[in-house]
């Protein structure tokens, strides 16, 4: 005795079903491809980044599917974008910094030179005060013009003149 079993299928309408896939890590390469539009996208990244966010009808235009990943991606996208802009903010200001301290580098090398120099003009005329004193009389007593002007650069020698003051008290 086969019982007969009327088995009775009802139609219904296929569920979609939502699955959730683990987000990549977050990473400036996954963020760069992620964002970049395919050839044929119509939108672009600066047009996700100027989408007004308190106009939801705006947004679906310029991306139709927009997912969590999607705002934390723009998010992230932005944070970054800021980040950069005071980044180079802060390279221009050390920038000029470094040019200011590079100028006074420069000017307090000068002062140095000049200081080392004053000393030691110091030290020589204690050492050599009385010959500088000898060099100086016979320059001034002297009639003849070569002898004066191979003075000069003994008495240059002695109190460290610079190239520039020799060559004007030569020329003179």
């Amino acid at each position: 005795h086969a019982h007969s079993q009327t088995q009775t299928f009802v139609e219904c309408q296929p569920q979609p079903v939502l699955t959730i896939a683990p987000a990549p890590p977050v990473s400036s390469t996954n963020i760069k491809s992620s964002l970049a539009p395919e050839p044929s996208s119509e939108f672009s990244l600066q047009s996700l980044l100027s989408a007004n966010e308190s106009s939801p009808a705006n947004l679906h235009a310029v991306h139709p599917t927009r997912s969590p990943l999607d705002d934390n991606l723009r998010s992230e996208v932005r944070r970054l974008a800021a980040e950069l802009s005071q980044s180079k903010s802060e390279i221009r200001d050390l920038t000029l910094q470094e040019q200011r301290y590079a100028e006074q580098l420069t000017l307090l090398k000068e002062q140095l030179r000049a200081v080392e120099r004053s000393n030691q003009l110091d030290k020589d005329l204690t050492h050599h005060g009385e010959y500088l004193k000898n060099v100086v009389v016979k320059l001034l007593t002297v009639q003849d013009s070569e002898i004066k002007r191979g003075l000069i650069p003994i008495i240059g020698d002695i109190l460290h003149f610079t190239p520039a003051e020799l060559h004007t008290l030569m020329s003179a």
